[in-house]
């Protein structure tokens, strides 16, 4: 081969080399202006940002903010943090049959006796029974689930012994209904039991009924001493 021919080659080559050279080139700048483009498609949320190698490996070696440093302190370089030591109060140990202090946790082993169960003081109701009275209207004729003054007003005197007056004087309103509460409200709110007790008791104590009438008319006879002038 002569050497014009070998210069031809060469030539060729050179310029096969350079084409390719620059394809390489201008592909790297496209992808180059591609990426940077996302790039900045990326920047562009609030929520995430692309940093270089340099900042991945500050932000990678830096301890994240806290705001008690002795604790994160220990927790990033593995040892256990330090807490002060609790301590609790030892439980009391009662004997048997002794009552604890009111506020005090008995021990888990502290089982009470028998006796402390049957103290009458400790099982005593508080909350004892409402008072209940029979229901008295003045009727003439007593109705069903009545009874009449007499029957009343002997239960009303047997509770006003047992009860004071403010306990009993809410019973007692409730037990009359009808005629016998209308009497009752000229006395007003104030009225004591005594005083339902006696104004009940001038319409309804001296009151005979005609069988009363009639039977005391019959059984009725002359006493010793007695004149039929």
């Amino acid at each position: 081969m002569s050497n014009e021919n070998k210069d031809t080659e060469g030539k060729n080559l050179q310029s096969e080399g350079s084409d390719g050279d620059h394809l390489e080139n201008v592909e790297g700048g496209r992808d180059e202006h591609i990426l940077q483009k996302l790039i900045d498609q990326i920047n562009a949320e609030p929520h995430y940002r692309v940093v270089t190698k340099e900042e991945y490996d500050f932000l990678r070696l830096r301890r994240p903010p806290t705001s008690t440093p002795n604790v994160q302190q220990g927790l990033f370089d593995g040892t256990k943090p330090k807490f002060p030591p609790v301590s609790y109060p030892p439980l009391p140990i009662y004997p048997p049959g002794h009552v604890p202090m009111q506020g005090r946790v008995p021990s888990p082993g502290y089982v009470p006796s028998p006796r402390f169960f049957n103290n009458s003081a400790l099982l005593q109701n508080t909350n004892p029974a409402p008072i209940k009275l029979p229901t008295f209207s003045g009727s003439e004729q007593t109705q069903k689930g009545e009874v009449s003054y007499d029957v009343w007003s002997y239960e009303v005197r047997c509770l006003k012994g047992q009860w004071p007056d403010h306990v009993l004087l809410q019973p007692v309103r409730s037990s009359l209904k009808g005629t016998a509460r209308e009497i009752l409200i000229p006395l007003g709110e104030s009225a004591s039991v005594d005083n339902i007790l006696a104004k009940l008791e001038d319409f309804y104590g001296n009151v005979c009924t005609p069988e009363n009438i009639m039977q005391n008319f019959y059984s009725d006879h002359q006493q010793e001493g007695e004149s039929m002038q």
